[in-house]
């Protein structure tokens, strides 16, 4: 048997074919894929829950083999980032203590196309069949997926893969901003109790000047001259991970406080309490001729809001690699969807 090598672009080919079915590949979907496939091999298809730091440490080192363009920790962090987008769009599974799992396949119908849908899961695409990936785009941690004939015997006849609505893949809280706002700030907080090994905690303050919610954070320092009431506070963990609480200030002190708020709850919150100061954040609105129109985000949007701006549209990378401001390229018959969607955050629209 005659053995030939490789050059560098024809390599990347072969795996990237064998990884996403095509080549070259589209800004923002290599990473994403790499991580999906390595939690489901390290996860044995869902039977075992490798720990987060298993996940890149493999995803690392098959990511600097294939590319060795950037500092390993400079790569870990994109491969992190990359394994958070597939959680925020329900490709992977969180289950506490740094454990993970791969998410359920299941398809999405996407609004305003002619039978679109969304692949989402943690089944790797190099697990479907060579001859049907033609017909699987990579988005990100997405896969837009046009069901030819042949597609649709093998996921739904097939592997049984469920279609799942549209509007329950965004998982909307029900009711209003301010009724589900509300609804949580009523919740019952106990007594504090210092806890050992934890960070001191920052409180999310609003009426703060600073244009991006990042920046609206800030210490909890004792004795504070922040007046008393019920804020949104956040410390470390061990590991570096977040918890986010609301506590209650009486006489520049922490006297009680609440739950960990689960999932995204806190960012949602966040827009709420922009509201509730008067200081919403900013979303700039421009046209982009000849169909299309792009949105200027400066804040991270809760899990549903993402989720949509992630299936419509297309992240524009930033020229310094930096996260924010996100620039996202949108088909213009979406752009009902969008507004609404950013109104009910109480986010400001400027069109420019």
């Amino acid at each position: 048997m005659r053995i030939s090598s490789l050059g560098s672009e024809e390599a990347k080919s072969v795996v990237f074919n064998a990884l996403l079915g095509c080549f070259p590949v589209p800004d923002g979907s290599v990473w994403p894929e790499l991580v999906r496939s390595c939690l489901w091999a390290l996860s044995r298809a869902g039977e075992e829950t490798p720990h987060t730091t298993r996940v890149l440490n493999v995803a690392l080192d098959f990511s600097l083999t294939l590319d060795p363009s950037d500092e390993p920790e400079m790569r870990r962090q994109l491969l992190r980032e990359a394994l958070d987008e597939l959680e925020a769009t329900g490709c992977a599974v969180h289950l506490g203590d740094g454990r993970w799992q791969p998410g359920c396949a299941y398809l999405v119908s996407v609004p305003h196309t002619t039978g679109e849908h969304l692949l989402i899961g943690g089944l790797p695409t190099g697990m479907i069949p060579l001859a049907l990936r033609k017909g699987i785009v990579p988005k990100g941690a997405l896969r837009r997926v046009s069901l030819t004939a042949a597609l649709q015997t093998w996921f739904l006849d097939d592997l049984q893969v469920p279609v799942m609505p549209w509007n329950t893949w965004l998982n909307h809280p029900a009711g209003s901003l301010e009724n589900w706002g509300m609804t949580i700030l009523r919740e019952p907080l106990q007594d504090y109790q210092p806890e050992d090994g934890r960070g001191a905690f920052e409180i999310y303050f609003p009426l703060s000047d600073q244009a991006h919610q990042f920046f609206r954070w800030q210490p909890l320092q004792h004795p504070c001259s922040i007046p008393d009431g019920v804020y949104l506070a956040r410390r470390s963990r061990v590991y570096g991970a977040k918890e986010y609480k609301l506590i209650q200030l009486t006489r520049g002190g922490i006297t009680k406080v609440g739950q960990i708020l689960l999932g995204d709850e806190h960012r949602r919150l966040m827009y709420f309490l922009d509201y509730l100061g008067k200081k919403q954040t900013v979303v700039r609105i421009a046209a982009d001729p000849p169909h299309s129109f792009r949105v200027l985000v400066g804040s991270e949007l809760p899990i549903s809001e993402g989720r949509l701006l992630r299936a419509l549209g297309r992240l524009e990378a930033n020229p310094d690699g930096s996260r924010f401001p996100q620039r996202w390229i949108v088909p213009e018959n979406n752009a009902d969807l969008v507004r609404s969607a950013l109104r009910a955050l109480h986010i400001t629209i400027k069109e420019t």
